[in-house]
């Protein structure tokens, strides 16, 4: 059957056969066949050579009422349209494969519908597709979970609300990435700034390697005579514990104790706190996430991605901006207090 212009069909069926449910659907048009040819649909747009806006199109629509011709809106989570890959098990064809669907994700109104697309797969001993992979109207791409709370196992690219990077991992129980150089020792991540290489994690099949740029070309005023006894005698080594791991006592520093011995070594400012937006908080009134609309809280406290005993605030200020060291920076200044004592040591026997 050949389609050349636009009609309404209220029932069809071409190609052989009689009406069958497939995917829990009696479709008002069926096409039905034994070979490829008499079982595939074609669409064609035959339009000038560089003509925008006449490809052929796949058009599924859904408005907010049960009524022909209806403009009503739609709502936040109506699915829009869904397309169901459905493999016959031997005794009907109710068994799903795959699905591609579209829902509103927020709330539309005029010339705003904001949406969603998610994509299923079945799993082996299933006959349902589960969601594995979501587009969210912001651009966010899910993967493996449906919310881009932090605190749920998956993946986060393009994360629009938080200030967790573009691309998140979370995993619980095992490690969130693994990278496998094959073939060869070498590089595994390049770290760059501006598009200069900063720095590298290379590996071996007994080792890691991490390595920042120390190339003397890239270097200037290099002085090899200041007095890093002194400095490092500033330095306040300390033990303690971490308020989350108060069993585990550990040698360390205090940031901002070393901030000004050996500034390169911190990274941050003494008590800095922060504002941030659209914030869930916990029980107790601490920060949970951020970037979580009202109505997403809602829907992942019914899902089980957030504790019932939550709570959202439009805002929140004084969440803390913590200090971190890198400890290796201090190496420079052992090695040459070393180097001082050494010296010391060998002018007094050789007096």
């Amino acid at each position: 059957m050949a389609v050349t212009k636009a009609f309404k069909i209220s029932q069809g069926i071409t190609g052989g056969g009689s009406s069958r449910t497939v995917g829990g659907v009696t479709a008002a048009l069926q096409v039905e066949g034994t070979s490829i040819n008499d079982s595939s649909i074609t669409m064609i747009s035959n339009g000038a050579s560089g003509t925008d806006g006449l490809p052929a199109k796949l058009v599924f629509g859904r408005t907010g009422a049960a009524s022909l011709a209806s403009n009503t809106v739609v709502a936040d989570g109506n699915e829009i349209g869904v397309i169901s890959f459905q493999a016959a098990d031997g005794t009907d064809l109710e068994s799903q494969a795959a699905s591609i669907f579209v829902a509103v994700d927020g709330t539309p109104g005029g010339n705003d519908t904001p949406g969603r697309m998610m994509f299923a797969t079945c799993a082996d001993g299933s006959a349902g597709a589960t969601e594995r992979m979501r587009i969210l109207s912001t651009g966010e791409i899910l993967f493996g979970k449906t919310s881009n709370n932090f605190g749920t196992a998956g993946a986060c690219f393009n994360d629009q609300g938080s200030s967790n990077g573009v691309f998140e991992m979370i995993a619980s129980g095992t490690p969130p990435l693994n990278i496998n150089r094959l073939s060869s020792d070498g590089t595994v991540i390049v770290f760059h700034k501006d598009g200069s290489s900063g720095g590298a994690i290379s590996t071996t099949a007994s080792s890691t390697s991490y390595a920042t740029s120390s190339d003397y070309r890239l270097k200037e005023n290099v002085d090899y005579t200041f007095d890093a006894t002194a400095r490092l005698k500033q330095l306040k080594p300390a033990r303690f514990n971490f308020i989350a791991d108060a069993d585990k006592t550990v040698d360390g520093f205090i940031a901002h104790e070393v901030s000004s011995i050996v500034p390169e070594a911190i990274i941050g400012t003494k008590d800095a706190t922060r504002t941030a937006t659209n914030v869930v908080k916990n029980a107790d009134g601490t920060f949970n996430s951020e970037g979580v609309t009202e109505a997403e809280w809602t829907k992942d406290k019914e899902d089980g991605n957030y504790a019932n005993d939550t709570t959202w605030s439009a805002s929140m200020s004084g969440i803390p901006v913590i200090q971190q060291i890198d400890q290796s920076k201090l190496v420079p200044l052992l090695v040459k207090t070393i180097q001082e004592l050494e010296a010391r040591i060998k002018t007094l026997e050789d007096a």
